[in-house]
């Protein structure tokens, strides 16, 4: 296996890890002369360590050959690993975590100090901060998170420290008002991105301290947003937070502060509501609207009538279909020829638009021919 030109630091006994491992290429690296590096003495000098160390003349810590340092002599004091830089950005909303490792060869205690100088020991947790496995780990960033977290690894030889400055990012957003009238606010806000997330309002009275509701969830774009925040006091002073939400957390990204006009302000443009006018209008349309279930409900009973007597007066011309067609002897008394009677008959009828069946055919009758 080839670690060369790595630019690694420092690394521990790797045999544990990959016991097939036969041969181990470590050349081109940075290793610091700590006594970490212990077990690598003893594999390049052993015959039997389980693998070989093809390149130990080349092997250098600290610019000199690691074969000629005598690393069982020094204080073992603990040595952090570089795992992470010495500054960090991240933006808000995001969480961040940091491994701290170390190397050492006798007992070492580890801790992570935060940045406002508050310590949290392995399996500690304070709000979205906790410390698992010597990884520190920070959810949902919020501006007040910015600041220096170092990593702390003690033993009875020294300390070792690691620092990392984090900076939050803060989203490139701006709220303002468009306009203040006594009861309502029209605020907007620009963005400088493409943001798939969720904000609200929180709507502040600095005249009624704890005072203070809120609004959303809001949903921000490229293009410019606006929101109008109803049911405020006339001449009252508020302040106005877009803020973020993730999960359970609520972040400020943006504020601003507004005062509401007098109660008089529509007045004086000219804007007022008319009640009287609102409730005739209203009379009118209910009126209109019952006398058109009225007038529509008459249209189905005349509609029904209109049919009834339809059904009757067909029912009526059945009924009399027989009556209008006289026998044979009844036209010969009248000195009726055959024909005569055949062109009778048909018209009567026709007159009548009534269609005899098959077998009442005018060619069946018994006539007397005179």
């Amino acid at each position: 296996m080839s670690l060369t030109h790595n630019n690694l630091s420092a690394l521990e006994d790797v045999q544990p890890f990959i016991p097939s491992l036969r041969n181990l290429y470590l050349k081109g690296n940075r290793f610091r002369c700590h006594c970490g590096l212990s077990w690598l003495q003893n594999a390049m000098s052993k015959q039997n360590y389980g693998f070989t160390i093809e390149d130990g003349q080349k092997i250098l810590c600290d610019d000199r050959q690691l074969v000629d340092v005598d690393l069982n002599s020094q204080a073992c004091q603990p040595y952090i690993l570089p795992l992470f830089g010495g500054s960090w950005n991240q933006s808000i909303g995001k969480d961040v975590t940091w491994l701290c490792q170390f190397v050492s060869n006798s007992d070492t205690t580890r801790r992570w100090i935060l940045q406002d100088g508050e310590e949290l020991l392995e399996g500690q947790c304070r709000d979205r901060m906790c410390v698992q496995d010597g990884s520190l780990n920070i959810r949902c960033l919020h501006p007040e998170d910015e600041g220096t977290y170092s990593c702390v690894a003690e033993n009875l030889h020294g300390t070792d420290v690691r620092n990392v400055q984090l900076n939050v990012q803060m989203l490139h957003i701006q709220i303002f008002p468009l306009t203040i009238a006594d009861t309502f606010v029209t605020i907007s806000w620009n963005t400088s991105k493409s943001l798939a997330r969720d904000f609200i309002l929180k709507i502040h009275d600095d005249q009624q301290p704890g005072h203070s509701f809120e609004m959303g969830n809001i949903e921000s774009s490229l293009k410019m947003s606006s929101y109008t925040i109803p049911d405020l006091k006339p001449n009252h002073k508020y302040k106005i937070a877009l803020c973020l939400k993730k999960n359970d957390f609520k972040i400020e990204v943006s504020s601003t502060r507004v005062l509401t006009k007098d109660e008089n302000f529509m007045n004086g443009l000219g804007i007022v509501t008319d009640y009287t006018s609102i409730a005739v209008v209203s009379l009118v349309l209910v009126i209109i609207s019952g006398s058109c279930i009225i007038l529509s409900g008459s249209w189905i009973i005349l509609s029904g009538v209109r049919i009834y007597k339809i059904r009757c007066m067909v029912e009526t011309d059945s009924a009399s279909i027989k009556p209008m067609v006289g026998s044979a002897s009844d036209y010969s008394s009248m000195g009726v020829t055959a024909a005569e009677f055949d062109r009778a008959e048909k018209s009567k009828l026709m007159e009548n638009e009534i269609t005899l069946s098959t077998g009442d055919d005018l060619n069946n009758i018994d006539l007397v021919r005179i």
